[in-house]
């Protein structure tokens, strides 16, 4: 599912098993539209050659609550440029982002954020909150930094709160969360 510039509520849907030649596995949102949300949603097998495996969601606020993650792939193998294999299961840029009572199993970036990718991709689109709650990691890989989660630079506040990691792994640094530019 593709959206540039609307309002987008996603509500009780299963994405499953989709795949994308360059960005969001299952969803790429992209800047224009002012608030999105996801809310009891699975989506488990999904894979972008780039980056968001499950989402990639670019400028705008939003929240994602009460949904589950499986295995969701970022392989950063798009050959276009030297860019990608960010956000396992999301890459989050130049947003506000929630997360809230979600779960993350085996989902796997090449490169950072083994479910999650926070970051600001140009210079006046800083994610400025990026929240996590009540949410629980468990297995998710990252081939370079933040086997769970990769806060980086750009963004002023990261949160974390009442959330669970277990067993994430980073090939470099930060197994279970990468902070680089938060504070």
């Amino acid at each position: 599912m593709f959206n540039d510039g609307v309002d987008i509520i996603v509500n009780s849907s299963k994405i499953i098993n989709n795949s994308a030649g360059n960005n969001g596995g299952g969803l790429d949102w992209r800047e224009g539209a002012s608030n999105g949300s996801v809310t009891n949603t699975v989506f488990e097998n999904n894979t972008a050659n780039r980056s968001g495996g499950a989402i990639y969601w670019n400028g705008f606020n939003g929240t994602v609550q009460s949904s589950n993650f499986i295995n969701n792939r970022a392989l950063g193998t798009d050959n276009a440029t030297t860019t990608g294999g960010d956000g396992g299961a999301i890459i989050w840029t130049g947003s506000n982002g929630t997360v809230l009572n979600n779960y993350f199993r085996n989902n796997t970036a090449a490169y950072r954020g083994g479910a999650i990718f926070f970051t600001k991709q140009v210079a006046e689109l800083d994610a400025e909150n990026c929240t996590i709650n009540n949410s629980v990691f468990i297995n998710n890989t990252a081939g370079l930094n933040g086997g769970a989660l990769d806060f980086f630079t750009g963004s002023t506040n990261g949160y974390i709160v009442n959330s669970t990691f277990d067993n994430n792994v980073a090939n470099r640094s930060g197994g279970a969360v990468y902070w680089n530019g938060f504070n």
